[in-house]
């Protein structure tokens, strides 16, 4: 007979190791914002072009008289204007990289060391679900899912600069799904957003000014972890249970990430 599980209690806010010293966060967080704005100037290059910079004669009996009387300037070959250069192209996305399976289980996807990824996370066993991402080292860089039961959500990948994440070390009873995507590919934040579980969001560069903030609320009974990334790492809320509260959005901000079992909503004021 198997002896009978305690009851589940809900754990301590979880406190992240100390990281390694690394550089600041923009530069894997600037190809971002680069990525976004070339998107911009695309379409803005696009608009320009279409926008011929050519004058009608008017439609008036002195137009048409103007239109029809040879032209000494026509017989002159007129100079050919240099073409304007088109806006450039936004650099590629890579592919995402899909791997699924069953129990424990070492990934090794091949990911661009320059670049920053959100994974996206599923569980469908009953029992202890972990996943943890691997430096080149062997050494544990983040403890992406720690749960017990059913999960689905998304956790960012290579934030940090010098993480080198190496692998995914799957810890699990059931069957389980991760698919990895470039970070300009996560939904982007334009100042109301609602969800459950963990999720993140790109934030497009110059939204924020110098006093924004985020009135932020939650219902479910586990940690509660929202952390913001640009130039820097600011944790903005790190409670258990229901939560209800403002909080400071630093200007800079590119990447909002939510940890959360319940229901969450965040606005911007």
């Amino acid at each position: 007979m198997s002896t009978p599980q305690p009851p589940y209690q809900p754990q301590p806010p979880y406190l992240p190791p100390a990281p390694k010293k690394r550089g600041p966060l923009v530069w894997i967080l600037g190809s971002v914002a680069a990525f976004m704005a070339l998107c911009i100037a695309g379409v803005v290059g696009i608009a320009v072009s279409a926008d011929p910079d050519t004058a009608k004669t008017p439609d008036t009996p002195a137009g048409r008289a103007a239109a029809a009387a040879p032209s000494s300037a026509a017989a002159e070959p007129e100079a050919t204007a240099a073409p304007e250069a088109s806006a450039p192209a936004p650099p590629p996305t890579p592919k995402d990289i899909t791997m699924t399976g069953r129990g424990d289980k070492l990934l090794k996807p091949k990911l661009d060391p320059e670049r920053a990824y959100v994974a996206v996370i599923s569980h469908t066993g009953g029992s202890n679900f972990i996943v943890t991402s691997i430096d080149s080292a062997g050494d544990q860089v983040d403890l992406l899912v720690n749960e017990i039961g059913r999960y689905s959500g998304t956790r960012p990948i290579g934030l940090r600069e010098g993480e080198g994440i190496a692998a995914l070390k799957v810890e699990a009873g059931g069957t389980w799904k991760i698919v990895l995507r470039d970070l300009s590919k996560a939904p982007q934040f334009k100042g109301k957003v609602s969800g459950k579980g963990s999720a993140v969001y790109l934030i497009p560069p110059g939204t924020l000014d110098a006093l924004a903030s985020a009135k932020i609320t939650h219902n479910g009974r586990g940690n509660f972890i929202v952390t913001a990334y640009g130039e820097r790492s600011d944790l903005l809320i790190n409670e258990i249970g229901k939560y209800s509260g403002e909080v400071l959005l630093d200007s800079e901000t590119l990447v909002l990430e939510i940890q959360a079992d319940g229901g969450w909503t965040i606005q911007a004021t």
